[in-house]
């Protein structure tokens, strides 16, 4: 069984793990070459337990432009949901087995391009998926023209690696009346110890995508950088938020507008311009 739909609630909209990618006919040649090391996301797991700057009246009127912009955005790209339902749902397909075998034929069969490093004798393997982007106009088959989502995907013979990386290469891509320009690094945090045969669970534990690059929401947004977190059992998302002297967290917490920072977790009541630091209530200020 594929990977079942699951909804995040955000402000305003519904997040789906769902969309459609569109792909020339998938090819199946074997890498020669060494199995890549993952980059480190070391230091954007660490971003997120550790906020390293304090939330100040100072620092509210840039904060609530920035988290104006980066919901838009992520809203836009349906939680950018195209990343994990079509590549991660067709490894998740039903093969002979459990193991990586069973999840290759899955994303061949799902119409991806796929390249693959058969596991090694040490039960080391990945897999090079390429994707071209459904492009602005609507288009019945691809067109190389509209970029493409590069994603290396490694694995043992029971396990999906921890990090997912790769390439959006003047990714053209349409969700909803959205157009989007993605250009730049990608890194995926899949979480340690992803069995193929638990795929159906990804989605159900935090994820953190980060991009390093152009993230363009047509006659809106333009950001040159975005990472965030989704935290399903929560039914949210935590976004880092650049401020002087370093960054916080920005999440949503039932109705509540939260900001995560060096000096505590605070809610804000954004109609009276308060925030109230939730470890000491008398602890309050205002914009």
């Amino acid at each position: 069984m594929g990977l079942q739909r699951r909804w995040l609630r955000w402000p305003a909209l519904a997040v789906c793990f769902g969309a459609c990618w569109l792909s020339p006919g998938c090819v199946n040649p074997e890498l020669e070459e060494e199995k890549p090391d993952a980059p480190s996301m070391a230091d954007v797991l660490q971003a997120y337990e550790e906020p390293s700057a304090d939330l100040t009246p100072q620092s509210m009127a840039g904060l609530l432009v920035s988290v104006a912009e980066y919901v838009e955005v992520l809203g836009a790209a349906e939680g950018f949901g195209f990343l994990f339902d079509d590549v991660l749902g067709a490894l998740d397909e039903e093969g002979e087995g459990d193991g990586a075998e069973s999840g290759l034929v899955g994303l061949r069969e799902a119409g991806l391009e796929v390249r693959e490093q058969p596991a090694s004798l040490n039960g080391n393997g990945f897999a090079r998926v390429t994707r071209v982007c459904n492009g602005w106009e609507g288009g019945s088959s691809p067109d190389p023209n509209d970029g493409a989502i590069e994603l290396i995907i490694g694995f043992t013979e029971s396990q999906v690696d921890p990090v997912a990386w790769g390439d959006f290469l003047g990714c053209r891509y349409r969700i909803q009346d959205n157009n989007l320009l993605i250009n730049g690094d990608l890194r995926i945090w899949l979480g340690d110890s992803l069995s193929f045969s638990g795929l159906e669970q990804v989605g159900q534990s935090p994820l953190l995508v980060a991009i390093d690059g152009l993230v363009e929401l047509e006659g809106s947004v333009s950001l040159s950088a975005l990472d965030f977190r989704l935290i399903p059992e929560l039914g949210s998302y935590e976004i880092r938020l650049p401020v002087e002297g370093g960054h916080v967290i920005f999440f949503v917490e039932g109705e509540a507008t939260k900001f995560r920072a060096a000096n505590g977790v605070w809610t804000c009541n954004l109609e009276a311009a308060t925030c109230t630091n939730d470890g000491d209530p008398s602890d309050t200020f205002s914009w």
